[in-house]
């Protein structure tokens, strides 16, 4: 008989499935002695990370790439690039040039900060 594993949040315990999945999300930050972290995490409680963690790496220098996928350079940058795709300037064009691959544009990182409440220069569950 086989073992079935199943994913639970580690914030709140709610168990993976199809309609709300449970993902590994891992970061990295040298406040903590340059350690690598993995949190296993649904949907929304992603988004809560990401709405926490997002008017800082609009601001930040990107030093490198880690070794796994990380928050910053899979799940946001992939958010990001597809809001971007759907942004048009007043005439219908595309308001961003994005390839496919890559580094975004500062100006399509910073529009879309402001588009999701948040600035760079504060907590956005303080506005």
């Amino acid at each position: 008989m086989g073992t079935r594993t199943i994913r639970t949040d580690d914030i709140n315990g709610t168990e993976s499935t199809d309609a709300n999945p449970v993902t590994p999300v891992q970061f990295s930050c040298s406040l903590f002695e340059g350690k690598t972290f993995e949190i296993d995490l649904t949907v929304d409680n992603q988004g809560k990370l990401e709405k926490v963690l997002t008017p800082y790496v609009v601001k930040a220098r990107q030093v490198g790439r880690m070794r796994a996928a990380s928050f910053a350079n899979s799940n946001l940058n992939a958010q990001m690039r597809e809001w971007g795709k759907e942004q048009k300037d007043e005439a219908g064009n595309a308001k961003y040039e994005i390839a496919e691959r890559g580094r975004l544009p500062r100006e399509l990182i910073e529009d879309y900060a402001n588009a999701h409440g948040t600035n760079g220069d504060s907590n956005p569950d303080e506005k």
